[in-house]
């Protein structure tokens, strides 16, 4: 008996999110690179290198919440012998995780057994 993994998603679902998060991420990181050039010229200013970090955290908490939405659009997309996949995870604990995971490489690991431990497949 041959198993096989399928994946099925729809533009219209995915789309909108992804382009909001992308065209965000490259706003903050052109603002990023425009930032650390400032900081990297001679004369270099405590409000520049304050405006770069708050620039970093941004980036970080766009990632960190619009990884969520994301996986709850694409897990579902995805099936192993016509049985769907499913994510319950929560922006709140993930972001918990994540902040954590700033000041604890072990950190990590709780992130991979979150995610994992929240995607289920669905079974009959």
């Amino acid at each position: 008996m041959k198993r096989e993994f399928d994946f099925q998603l729809e533009a219209k679902k995915f789309l909108p999110l992804f382009l909001a998060f992308f065209i965000s991420w490259l706003i903050l990181e052109a603002l990023i690179v425009v930032q650390s050039r400032r900081a990297g010229a001679a004369t270099v200013s405590t409000a520049g290198i304050f405006a770069l970090l708050l620039l970093i955290a941004a980036l970080f908490l766009l990632t960190v919440l619009f990884y969520i939405p994301i996986l709850r659009k694409l897990v579902p997309a995805v099936f192993f012998d016509n049985e769907a996949f499913y994510f319950q995870g929560s922006i709140g604990r993930f972001f918990g995780l994540n902040l954590l995971g700033i000041f604890l490489t072990a950190a990590c690991i709780k992130i991979y057994r979150y995610l994992a431990g929240h995607t289920e497949i669905r079974v009959g």
